[in-house]
């Protein structure tokens, strides 16, 4: 492994625990501060599979996707908590080359549920999203920027978790807050 996530007891100068990896993304801390998510490489000879990893604090790791039913390839792009810590926002792609000229979907944007681990495509058709999902204050909507392949420009968008529309709001912004 070339990195490790590590718990660090700055009282007693001591590792609490250390993750091997081999995938070098920043962990997401839970809004409590209570735990955080990060990226596991789960890849074998013939797969390359990330998976979100949860750890409280004690250590204990729960994995909260398994991506290795459905895709060969399956790589975690970004991650996101909701402000009210019950979901993820996951940026995934699922091949391992972006052919310009290809013209199938490369990333998707999921929603995961973190108590059910229920995983939520909102089927937004696009081969990059630019920068991360930006959520509402009160977990009900998200924003994301994305780039189809057939358009010059990236397009806005603004999804209501409750009711799954995705509704365009603009071309050519990023969005980086949510206001109140």
């Amino acid at each position: 492994y070339d990195f490790y996530i590590t718990y660090w007891d700055r009282d007693n100068n001591q590792a609490i625990f250390e993750y091997p990896t081999n995938v070098l993304k920043t962990p997401e801390w839970s809004p409590d501060g209570k735990s955080f998510v990060f990226v596991k490489d789960m890849a074998t000879q013939t797969t390359i599979l990330d998976e979100l990893m949860y750890s409280d604090w004690e250590g204990n790791l729960t994995q909260l996707t398994d991506f290795s039913p459905y895709y060969d390839y399956s790589k975690i792009d970004a991650f996101k908590w909701s402000p009210d810590g019950c979901y993820m926002a996951i940026l995934f792609r699922t091949n391992s080359t972006w052919n310009s000229d290809d013209k199938e979907v490369l990333q998707y944007l999921f929603i995961l549920n973190v108590e059910t681990k229920e995983i939520i495509d909102y089927c937004i058709p696009t081969n990059m999203f630019i920068g991360y999902p930006v959520w509402s204050p009160d977990s009900a909507y998200i924003a994301v920027d994305l780039q189809k392949k057939d358009c010059c420009c990236p397009e806005d968008y603004v999804i209501n978790l409750d009711t799954g529309a995705a509704v365009k709001i603009a071309d050519g912004l990023t969005p980086l807050v949510w206001m109140k």
